[in-house]
């Protein structure tokens, strides 16, 4: 396995990130997490199960 990284600077703007709220980021292109996804993802299948 190597250990190296990709690149070693960052193209992301993040002061421009950091800059704009929660209320500004556009999610309209997201789908919505329902109760089932969220029972069915890794982190959380331990814990939960669906019930369909």
């Amino acid at each position: 396995m190597n250990n190296e990284f990709t690149s070693s600077k960052s193209q992301t703007d993040w002061p421009r990130l950091d800059a704009i709220s929660d209320r500004d980021i556009d999610l309209s292109d997201c789908p919505e997490i329902t109760p089932k996804m969220f029972a069915l993802s890794s982190s959380s299948a331990r814990f939960a199960q669906p019930s369909d």
